[in-house]
């Protein structure tokens, strides 16, 4: 099979796999929303000493919010100091869960690898989406109240400023958050130190493997062999 082939073969899969992944939405909702609550309330269920974070069900069918973030102060006795996050489970961890699993599954490789692959692919997007709601609830817990901030402590102005600025720029992106990340985590879990310098092989000198040859490499998972000069 020619390398043009695979490629087109590549993303015929890719829009496929990802259409049928986001269409599905209406029927995953109900238990994505819940592993996505469970997943940030066991990840992210302290801030610091007197900081608690829960993940709750959004009271109203609504379109795009299904999960309220409810964080509470209980540093001070006798008052519930608490600040609410709505979030979306879809725009915070099925839109890039798909991604990853659309370009793990539409990649050219044999079955056993490509499995292995999804495996790490799912265990690093789920990272991912922790860390994104850790930063955004940093960010928004770090916000003061009129009188009193709600986790307790302030942050240092260096350390706010940093942290709204991954914000601002990458956590508040969908396009980043969705499309970008997933595609580096693609990377990592799909390709491998062989593949990688397969695939660099042209630019760091030596023998040039040819498009065949790496396309045969790259569709039974076998190693390329050099042309013989």
């Amino acid at each position: 099979m020619t390398l043009q082939r695979l490629v087109i073969g590549f993303f015929v899969r890719l829009a496929v796999l990802y259409a049928v992944l986001i269409a599905a939405w209406p029927l995953m909702k109900s238990s994505y929303s819940a592993f996505h609550r469970t997943l940030g309330a066991t990840c992210l269920s302290r801030l610091g000493e007197h900081g608690t974070v829960t993940f709750e069900p959004w009271p109203e069918n609504d379109p795009v919010r299904d999960t309220m973030v409810v964080m509470v102060n209980t540093s001070v006795p006798d008052a519930r100091i608490e600040k609410r996050m709505p979030i979306s489970a879809r725009y915070t961890g099925y839109f890039p869960t798909v991604v990853v699993i659309s370009l793990i599954l539409a990649t050219p490789l044999p079955w056993p690898r490509r499995l292995r692959a999804l495996g790490i692919g799912l265990l690093l997007v789920n990272l991912f989406i922790v860390a994104w709601l850790g930063v955004s609830i940093w960010d928004d817990i770090s916000d003061p109240l009129p009188q009193i901030p709600i986790h307790g402590f302030i942050l240092s102005p260096w350390l706010k400023s940093a942290i709204h600025f991954i914000v601002a720029n990458v956590v508040d992106s969908l396009v980043a958050c969705s499309y970008v990340v997933p595609v580096f985590l693609w990377i990592v879990a799909v390709f491998g130190r062989k593949d990688r310098e397969r695939l660099l092989q042209p630019f760091i000198g030596g023998s040039v493997v040819t498009p065949s040859a790496s396309t045969a490499a790259i569709g039974s998972g076998e190693k390329a062999t050099p042309p013989t000069p």
